[in-house]
């Protein structure tokens, strides 16, 4: 670990489910402080590299456990509405707003996190200063059975709760083995989505884009160019769609999903800082 403190919690969603959060902080604070939102069937213990690398230059972190996922509470890769994600994510804004009231908030999702990060951009954006998502979901390139698509739509109305594989091939998210390595053999991670999930998610991609005129904030978009999991084609169409003058796409041509995984993460790294620092 850094040169820091780390804190961590559980706090109680709207419907009584406990979310856990972790927290990074600085020895000498700046401005900014950033909330990541992480991806499926993993957790926020996932973020060591951004916590590793911005930390020790002033910036505070937090970071949640979406419900089913990690540590926190509810079925393993379960929501009843898309919306579940991002309320429990304004009790985690609303959380560091109260105990890092003076600070800038930036919102960083990757994956399901940059979809949910989206989707909480659009409805709660008074409460940020700025959007990054990494390799956001918001076109599938992996290929999805239409036999299990169809089953799974049918079965989010009768049996919502009914958990299947995610279908990710873990090889698919970073060169880095190692790192792959550390995530099969993970206790946290877990790869089941439930056809509730299943339908929730669809819907809340199409939604994303179809919203993305609306969105109010400085955005920053980091893409893995060669991610086999999520197609490229989505972020920039939801780039194209943003009317907002203040963004930026950076597309890492041969990177996998994982982009803060990767064996050349340095780049996005100092990508990314380059960015902060000048919002």
């Amino acid at each position: 670990m850094g040169n820091y403190q780390a804190e961590s919690n559980f706090l109680k969603a709207s419907d009584g489910i406990q979310i856990y959060w972790q927290g990074w902080f600085p020895q000498t604070p700046n401005s900014k402080t950033l909330v990541i939102a992480h991806g499926l069937g993993e957790h926020s213990g996932r973020y060591k590299n951004l916590v590793d690398y911005f930390v020790p230059l002033g910036y505070t972190i937090f970071a949640a456990d979406h419900r089913g996922h990690g540590r926190s509470g509810g079925r393993r890769g379960h929501i009843n509405r898309f919306q579940e994600y991002y309320e429990d994510l304004h009790r985690v804004v609303q959380h560091v707003q109260k105990h890092q009231p003076n600070s800038q908030l930036y919102l960083i999702g990757h994956s399901l996190g940059g979809l949910i990060a989206i989707h909480y951009a659009l409805n709660y954006p008074e409460t940020l200063h700025g959007l990054i998502v990494s390799s956001p979901a918001l076109q599938l390139k992996m290929k999805i059975p239409a036999v299990k698509a169809a089953l799974g739509k049918w079965l989010s109305a009768i049996w919502p709760t009914l958990a299947m594989a995610n279908g990710i091939d873990i090889n698919d998210l970073s060169h880095d083995t190692d790192n792959v390595e550390q995530y099969r053999t993970d206790p946290l991670v877990h790869n089941r989505a439930s056809t509730r999930y299943f339908t929730e998610f669809l819907d809340a991609m199409d939604a994303a884009l179809a919203g993305a005129g609306n969105l109010k904030l400085p955005l920053l978009m980091l893409q893995a160019g060669a991610d086999p999991i999520i197609d490229p084609a989505g972020s920039q169409d939801f780039f194209n769609r943003v009317t907002l003058s203040d963004k930026e796409l950076i597309i890492y041509d041969d990177f996998y999903h994982e982009i803060f995984n990767e064996v050349d993460r340095q780049r996005v790294l100092t990508d990314l800082e380059k960015w902060l620092e000048q919002h």
